[in-house]
């Protein structure tokens, strides 16, 4: 699915992993919001000179809501590539020259990715392994 600012929503079947690929101008910024049922989960930033990310509290762990943030660098466009699955995001900046991970406790499956700004992209979905991929018991082996 492409992606074009300023604002575009997606919804997302709970359980279902992502892969966005924005690009954000030099002087643009954008916000990546991930939601649930229960409210906002985590919001991705780039703008004012800093790729930031925020994560909210969860009742259970204390001390585990808060930001991340690291310096933007100092090029002309900033390419983005965020993975989401279930509690994980992976966010990749520059060709790979910034990267965030983050474990995220959804309070409920995340349904929605928000973005808001200037940028282009893509959103793809991802298909899950077939299961048994790395059974010992049904690898193939090669060259054998």
């Amino acid at each position: 699915m492409a992606l074009r600012g300023p604002r575009q929503e997606v919804e997302v079947p709970p359980g279902q992993s992502l892969d966005l690929t924005p690009s954000v101008p030099r002087s643009g910024h954008v916000a990546v919001t991930l939601t649930s049922e229960a409210g906002v989960e985590a919001t991705l930033r780039v703008g004012g000179g800093l790729l930031t990310l925020d994560r909210p509290g969860h009742a259970e762990v204390p001390g585990f809501g808060g930001q991340h943030a690291a310096p933007r660098p100092g090029t002309a466009e900033i390419d983005l590539r965020i993975i989401f699955h279930t509690c994980s995001l992976e966010v990749f900046a520059c060709g790979g020259r910034m990267s965030l991970t983050d474990l995220l406790l959804p309070a409920s499956p995340i349904t929605g990715v928000s973005l808001d700004g200037a940028f282009t992209g893509d959103l793809w979905t991802l298909r899950p392994c077939r299961p048994g991929w790395n059974d010992v018991d049904s690898a193939q082996t090669v060259g054998r």
